[in-house]
């Protein structure tokens, strides 16, 4: 059950079912009809709000590879598709990726889901190393031993391959002059900010993202997170 009560620590299997737990049967996060903030003890009528306003706590806001950041979805859409001066790229930041297959989301809600399907029985272990993978994506997982990399870049001096489409997909954009952004410290050329931004922190030593149980640092969230789960394990 991937979806946990931040008051009572009660686990759900849908995110829906946990929202509806906190709006009619939790009893530690409300004050008479109140929903109180764990974090500054403010409290808030109605849910839409108290919920906008955890993320002042977390961070977690909707974000444009331009660092445009906000409060809801629909905006981000919107400011994604509109016109921009030439030469500016725009698109959105998905925060999640899956660590079996490499699909990404912009919704933890929706990544907590997905993440569930790679815990079903069709998983099947590999002969090699005996990681568990679905079926599908096995095939993928094979060639990282042996090294084979179908998918080869076209453009032209350029050789080169990758094991799976995705990933050359996200190679082929290094190629585009207006989604490459190179590191003032060294050769390495990106296409989007935020990946910049996890990488210049190798150079700088910055670790912004820390952890709320034990104080350690981090200089990426995907760090973080999976730091966290240590903590999780022994809960």
């Amino acid at each position: 059950k991937p979806f946990k009560c931040p008051f009572c620590h009660k686990r759900f299997i849908k995110d829906s079912s946990l929202m509806h737990h906190q709006l009619n049967s939790c009893t530690k996060n409300r004050l008479g009809n109140d929903f109180i903030c764990s974090e500054c003890g403010d409290h808030f009528e109605k849910f839409s709000l108290y919920k906008k306003h955890l993320k002042l706590h977390t961070g977690e806001f909707y974000k444009c590879t331009c660092d445009a950041k906000f409060e809801n979805y629909p905006n981000l859409k919107v400011h994604v598709d509109s016109e921009h001066p030439e030469g500016e790229s725009h698109a959105e930041i998905h925060p999640y990726s899956c660590d079996i297959c490499s699909k990404t989301f912009i919704f933890q809600g929706r990544y907590k889901r997905h993440m569930i399907t790679h815990d079903n029985n069709s998983k099947i272990a590999c002969t090699i190393c005996g990681k568990e993978f679905e079926k599908a994506y096995m095939e993928i997982h094979e060639r990282s031993h042996s090294g084979l990399k179908p998918f080869v870049c076209e453009h032209e001096g350029c050789e080169m391959t990758y094991p799976s489409k995705k990933l050359l997909q996200r190679h082929e954009r290094i190629h585009m002059e207006e989604f490459r952004l190179p590191c003032t410290y060294c050769e390495k050329v990106f296409t989007q900010k935020s990946r910049l931004k996890d990488h210049l922190r190798v150079h700088t030593g910055e670790k912004p993202y820390i952890c709320e149980t034990c104080g350690s640092c981090f200089s990426r969230t995907n760090h973080l997170r999976r730091h966290r789960r240590i903590h999780e394990k022994n809960e």
